[in-house]
This record gives C-alpha cells, structure tokens and sequence, in this order.
C-alpha cells in the first residue's frame, strides 16, 4: 500500500505542470473530522493555499494547508495533496501539529466545488507525539 500511494504521488507531482482547476477562490463547510469552515485559494497554476477553522466536543483548531493539484480526467475532476500546520485546544491543552492531506475534488459547472480527503496529523498534546487521521466532504462556492 505505501509502494502504491509513494507512486501515485510521484505521478502526480511529474504531472503537476498542468493547469489544473477552474476557480480561483472557495469557502465552504466541511463535514467530517475536523468539521468546520474552509476556504481555498489558488496561488497560481496548480497551487493552492487551504485554512480550515473546525472543531468538536473536545476542541478547535485552525489549520493553514499547501496544496499542489493535478488534473484525473480533465479539469473539472482533481487529485490532491499537500502538507501544512494546525494550532488548537484539546481538552483545554494547547495543541501544534503537521497535517497531510489528500484528496479528490470536483468543480462543476456551476459554482459549486466538491471534495473528499484524507488528513493525517501529528501533533504534540500534553509533550506527547500523537498521530491522528481524519477525513472530510467537503462542499465550498467557488468565486
């Protein structure tokens, strides 16, 4: 499994070259772990910077993303990854971590975008190193 995914990323990042949405801006909500609020703005070719404010019953965080995105089968449908940060509370504790994340998004021809990822994480709760992985839908308006 780890063979597969390190070769579908290096696929990926030999195909990054191409333009690969049709949107310049998103925000929207997402539904899964963290659940909260996203928005989503592209730098400029395949290059997108991604915060996420969400939280749950325990805590809150805001996560600031990096993403590179590679078109599937034409532009409307795109694959990403990418890497970032989080700060947040856990149970009253502050808490900082790495986040990953991949995913597969759809923008339609309406303003619409759709997306559905994974999101590993590692963070430093209470001087411990935890791992955590969480994954969303996530449903933003396109401008």
């Amino acid at each position: 499994m780890k063979k597969l995914l390190f070769l579908i990323i290096c696929l990926l990042a030999a195909n990054g070259l191409t333009q690969a949405q049709n949107y310049d801006a998103a925000v929207g909500i997402r539904f899964g772990f963290p659940t909260g609020i996203t928005y989503k703005q592209f730098m400029g070719g395949n290059t997108a910077f991604e915060v996420i404010v969400g939280g749950g019953d325990k805590g809150g965080s805001v996560t600031a993303l990096i993403e590179f995105h590679s078109e599937v089968l034409d532009q409307s449908l795109n694959v990403f990854y990418g890497l970032g940060g989080h700060i947040g509370t856990w149970r009253s504790d502050l808490n900082v971590g790495v986040d990953g994340i991949f995913g597969l998004e759809l923008s339609t021809s309406s303003p619409i975008v759709m997306a559905i990822d994974i999101k590993p994480t590692v963070f430093l709760w209470r001087s411990d190193i935890r791992t955590s992985t969480g994954g969303a839908f996530s449903l933003r308006y396109s401008f």
